[in-house]
């Protein structure tokens, strides 16, 4: 039996280091915004998740898609073909369509010798300056990098196609090759290429009877982890592919400084209001990009202002807020459209609005250069797919409403669902036995969010009537969680695929169900999709924005 144990124990084991750098999808986002590629090829499109973060002209390749993005956006051209890799390159319409291409992602079958023959007829297509990216080169586990894929051991399988790096290495010394540790399975990126090179043409029936059925064991875990040379996706060396590292605190801090002005009344009380951890996380992604932010509650409004400061008013409730005289405000609308008067919004040198359908109205009467679209986010630093987990089954983490039930808690004593409730205000009412606990502390909800078989949400009526999206959707998703929610409108595209979305209370109990039914590979996808969230949905995606219009 133990030697049973160890084999098992060593196919689940990692025979490299493991890929766990920037998601790759962001990492192929930003190699878009960097080479502004004309024309872009891809193979092996399936759902479309990678095909969605190109701008530009595009072919794409899959005998079977399963597009669940919006694929088409607002590319001028778009070029998808149902067939195989080989019967696309044999038909010739690549260069017809296109002059050349200069940014390609290879993601199609993962054997080696499919790989190998895309890559080959890839270039021919290609000039020197042109860039194609690989997938799958690292392999997670010594199970995933097998040739067959045994769905019933393993949710994740790379293939055998970490063979290509050390063959391109051997045979196509000319070119350049590095491999980023793009999580969770690393990225290939090759560079210099030659479409009249046919050494791996001629050398292909070599290639295969060396290669094609070699195990990792007899190439050696240490041989390939030399070969594969593994570099962090934030090196400096990456700058030629992705525009350079992440933006790092500038030595000398910029002049422009944030005042994040909450309503809360005073600092005792800050902690206790809704937008005092947003706020937070909201100045620490503008500490990291070199601008001073501090929070100011009610009894701070007085202040005499810091030299550059803008005021951006963190806004859910209606309030009078008397304007500064000659100090830029801007406003984030977080909750509620009517939170604020039209007279007061005029001011306002720029108004953010976390509710599609609000920002239109607002853009209607005001303008869209003085009303822009910027919904609720998650902090990165606390909620991620990677981590300590508490179990849970179906999780609502809200406070009790004083005059009504909140509508989760309602349908599942209606329905029968059974859930873990945390929260104030529970205690004494006929929820009472859902309810756990009633405070969960901030940097502990990730970890109930990645133990919970669902994350539920609610909008409270304004909120969802009006459009805005509540954060505990990013929070969940971000933590890899199913979520099952009440339909809002203006759901962001790449989020609402993956939300279990309930419009009638009686499709309640069915979205809770599928939730939980959801298979082993939908969940990796979803930690996929989870760690790829960062780049739009987080505070620091937020911050971004605020910088380009205020900064």
């Amino acid at each position: 039996m133990s030697d049973v144990l160890e084999s098992e124990e060593r196919e689940h084991a990692s025979p490299v280091r493991r890929a766990e750098g920037m998601p790759y999808l962001r990492f192929l986002r930003r190699m878009h915004e960097h080479l502004k590629p004309d024309w872009y090829l891809e193979i092996g499109t399936n759902t479309g998740k990678s095909l969605m973060r190109a701008p530009g002209k595009a072919i794409a390749v899959d005998p079977e898609f399963i597009i669940r993005w919006n694929v088409i956006a607002e590319k001028p051209q778009l070029h998808m073909f149902r067939q195989t890799s080989d019967d696309f390159f044999a038909s010739g319409v690549a260069a017809k369509l296109a002059p050349k291409i200069d940014f390609a992602f290879l993601d199609g079958l993962h054997l080696f010798e499919f790989l190998l023959r895309d890559f080959m007829n890839t270039e021919k297509l290609c000039g020197p300056d042109s860039v194609i990216a690989m997938h799958d080169v690292v392999p997670m586990t010594y199970l995933a990098a097998e040739r067959e894929w045994d769905r019933s051991r393993t949710v994740n399988w790379t293939g055998d196609v970490w063979k290509l790096v050390p063959v391109l290495r051997k045979y196509r010394p000319d070119l350049e090759i590095a491999v980023a540790d793009c999580a969770p399975s690393g990225l290939l990126l090759v560079t210099r290429l030659d479409p009249e090179n046919d050494v791996l043409t001629e050398a292909y029936d070599e290639i295969m009877a060396e290669w094609r059925d070699l195990s990792i064991d007899a190439f050696g875990a240490a041989k390939l982890e030399r070969a594969l040379d593994t570099t962090s996706a934030r090196d400096p060396q990456m700058a030629r592919f992705i525009g350079g590292p992440p933006a790092a605190a500038p030595a000398v801090r910029s002049k422009t400084r944030f005042a994040l002005r909450l309503q809360a009344p005073d600092a005792q009380k800050a902690p206790r209001w809704g937008e005092f951890n947003l706020a937070k996380g909201l100045a620490a992604a503008f500490n990291r990009r070199g601008y001073e932010a501090e929070i100011q509650p009610v009894d701070r409004w007085g202040d005499a202002a810091m030299p550059g400061q803008v005021d951006l008013l963190l806004w859910g409730q209606r309030r009078d807020y008397e304007m500064p005289v000659g100090r830029p405000t801007a406003l984030w609308l977080l909750y509620n459209a009517g939170a604020m008067d039209t007279n007061a919004l005029q001011k306002i040198r720029h108004v953010f609005v976390a509710s599609a359908p609000q920002t239109k109205k607002l853009q209607r009467m005001f303008g869209a250069d003085h009303v822009s679209l910027l919904l609720q986010a998650f902090d990165a630093d606390l909620m991620s797919p990677d981590g300590e987990t508490t179990s849970s089954g179906a999780l609502f983490i809200a406070n009790g409403l004083r005059k009504r039930v909140r509508r989760t808690v309602q349908l599942a004593l209606e329905y029968g669902v059974e859930i873990d409730l945390y929260g104030l205000r529970w205690a004494g009412t006929e929820a009472e036995r859902f309810l756990k606990s009633d405070y969960i502390e901030n940097e502990d909800l990730a970890r109930y969010y990645r133990g919970a078989g669902a994350v539920l949400n609610d909008h409270r009526f304004v909120m969802g009537h009006q459009g805005f999206v509540s954060n505990r959707i990013f929070d969940g998703l971000a933590c890899g969680a199913p979520v099952v929610s009440d339909m809002v409108a203006g759901l962001p595209e790449d989020v609402e695929p993956w939300l279990h979305c309930y419009d009638a209370d009686a499709e309640f109990p069915a979205c809770v169900a599928a939730a939980f039914d959801e298979t082993e590979d939908r969940r990796a996808e979803r930690h996929e999709f989870a760690r790829d969230l960062a780049g739009c949905h987080s505070l620091d995606a937020r911050a971004d924005e605020f910088i380009r219009m205020l900064a």
